[in-house]
């Protein structure tokens, strides 16, 4: 059977609106990929900052708990 003018119509318009939608979702795509880079660098140097606090922290607990220990020694134990 063959399609009538109406149909053919119908279709390309279909088709042109199913472009469009395409193209946006495409469009939205690359923004969530970029956003996405950025909030996992964002997340990267958060967690350095992290760790080094960590690592500070506990430094300043080893030489505190140490000075205290060296403090006490010197008291007579």
């Amino acid at each position: 059977m063959k399609p009538n003018d109406e149909e053919i119509q119908t279709l390309t318009k279909q088709i042109k609106e199913w472009n469009s939608q395409i193209d946006l979702l495409v469009e939205k795509q690359k923004a969530a990929v970029t956003a996405a880079k950025r909030i996992a660098q964002e997340l990267d140097e958060l967690r350095a900052k992290h760790r080094l606090a960590i690592q500070q922290l506990h430094k300043r607990d080893v030489d505190r708990s140490g000075y205290y220990m060296w403090e006490n020694i010197g008291d007579g134990g």
